[in-house]
């Protein structure tokens, strides 16, 4: 009888440590989803809905019946998109009135 409790004791370690070592398998290959999700989640709680661009990013459809305004981060995300294209062009121009003249 102790014999069997023995072995009954030794299969129910060795049936946890497998399930532990199943679980830290699974949660280090899951980790980078994980990691998107909470950040997602995160980014929902932080965010006003009232910008049709937060809507879009959580992959939701914004209401029609709402008017359409912008929240400050993506006023600010236009802003510097704004800045970098003029940089740019104005680098393109004079790129190519340093180039025409003889």
């Amino acid at each position: 009888m102790k014999e069997i409790g023995v072995l009954l004791l030794t299969w129910i370690v060795l049936a946890v440590l497998l399930m532990l070592s199943y679980g830290m398998l699974f949660f280090w290959l899951l980790r980078p989803t994980l990691a998107r999700l909470t950040r997602r989640i995160r980014g929902i709680a932080n965010r006003c809905l009232c910008c049709a661009w937060c809507w879009r990013v959580l992959r939701l459809p914004f209401p029609s019946h709402w008017s359409s305004s912008i929240c400050y981060y993506h006023q600010w995300r236009l802003r510097t998109q704004l800045a970098a294209r003029r940089h740019r062009n104005e680098r393109l121009v004079r790129g190519t009135i340093l180039e025409a003249r003889p």
